[in-house]
């Protein structure tokens, strides 16, 4: 007996053509075909944002993505995965690196009976088979910097805490890029990133003039 749900819905296309379901319908020349069935520009293959439902065109040996001026690249690059890490998460107990290469060889400090415990990462280095637990000098206390991640160093103090990777200015109300210190400019609003800097702004050109 003839049952109309025997049969897939085909796909009529000009010329005659038919095809069982979209996902046989070939893709336009200049164009990659997602595994649904949606056709999209070559050039947002490997452009590092998901175009397919399921990022199959971040998968197709795409190249790492260049890391930010002062960051490091683990060994490996994944779509969605981290690549690009700040240098102080080097070293750090913590693994951030799909491929773990940015706790790589490395010798890490022992915790000291008064030391600040920052917590035990949920992604840490194993020691002695279980995660190790992180700490830092208790002189790092309340010293602004983040020097552990959880913030734990930082509790209770005054002041805004800023990131290993910042610049902390002196009023202790702001942390700027360390790319804006000595930039000729006040950032800080209190010129705190503009002391003991050169007082000259480098030239881009320069023009001879001869004197007779």
């Amino acid at each position: 007996m003839f049952s109309p749900h025997s049969f897939s819905p085909l796909v009529h296309l000009a010329g005659g053509s038919i095809f069982s379901n979209e996902t046989d319908v070939p893709c336009p020349f200049g164009t990659f075909k997602c595994p649904e069935g949606k056709c999209i520009p070559q050039t947002s293959v490997c452009n590092y944002q998901k175009d397919c439902d399921k990022g199959e065109d971040e998968l197709n040996h795409c190249p790492p993505p260049e890391c930010e001026p002062g960051q490091i690249s683990c060994g490996q690059y994944v779509f969605n995965k981290t690549y690009c890490i700040p240098p102080h998460y080097k070293c750090d107990m913590t693994i951030d690196c799909v491929d773990g290469t940015d706790e790589s060889d490395c010798t890490y400090r022992k915790c000291q009976q008064d030391d600040i415990r920052c917590g035990t990462p949920s992604l840490g280095v194993s020691l002695n088979g279980r995660v190790a637990e992180i700490c830092v000098p208790k002189e790092k206390r309340c010293d602004g910097y983040l020097d552990c991640r959880t913030g734990k160093d930082e509790e209770g103090c005054t002041g805004t805490a800023c990131r290993l990777d910042q610049f902390r200015c002196a009023n202790g109300v702001r942390c700027i890029d360390t790319s804006l210190k000595c930039n000729h400019k006040n950032d800080c609003g209190d010129n705190s990133d503009e002391v003991g800097c050169s007082k000259f702004r480098p030239c881009s050109s320069c023009v001879c003039w001869r004197v007779r």
